[in-house]
């Protein structure tokens, strides 16, 4: 088992957090939960008694897969605020609030009842696509179906959070 060093921690920890800047676009709150993330990760690693060949390599890999997996799952609330921002400047009258006035907060508390309410065989495919990470082939076969009918449960069940997110506004 590899010996746990604080000092090795930190001075992984400044390349880390250097790299975490940068991937954030120098989102210092952002790029320090991520550091925090991948030294949690990689300390689960060492007490469960595997042995990291190349901490460095090793630390940086976690991370770049974590920004990736956290940039995923706000695909699809970024996606549908976007395109309800979008459709509102043509559906709505100026004088009433639009989703242009609703914080980002209003919008995602909405998301998520609309994505409550949706029936299991849409919501369940959605929630661990865009919410766990799960891969789609995975999805499929928990659910003991095919991984096109799985992207056409997703599909689906974005079409009617679009929908329903529209009426709400």
């Amino acid at each position: 088992m590899a010996r746990f060093e604080t000092a090795d921690i930190e001075r992984h920890k400044k390349k880390l957090f250097s790299y975490a800047m940068k991937l954030t676009k120098n989102n210092f709150h952002d790029a320090e939960d991520l550091v925090q993330t991948v030294i949690l990760e990689y300390l689960k690693k060492l007490s469960s008694g595997v042995e990291v060949e190349n901490p460095n390599a090793y630390l940086h890999g976690i991370l770049k897969n974590t920004f990736i997996k956290q940039l995923k799952q706000k695909k699809l609330i970024d996606e549908v605020i976007n395109h309800l921002i979008n459709y509102s400047d043509e559906m709505y009258d100026p004088d009433i609030q639009n989703s242009d006035n609703q914080s980002r907060e209003e919008i995602l508390s909405k998301l998520i009842l609309v994505i409550e309410i949706l029936p299991d065989y849409l919501r369940i495919p959605i929630v661990r696509y865009y919410f766990e990470n799960r891969k789609i082939k995975d999805i499929a076969f928990e659910m003991k179906v095919s991984i096109r009918t799985i992207k056409y449960r997703i599909n689906e069940g974005k079409k009617i959070i679009k929908k329903e997110m529209q009426k709400m506004m």
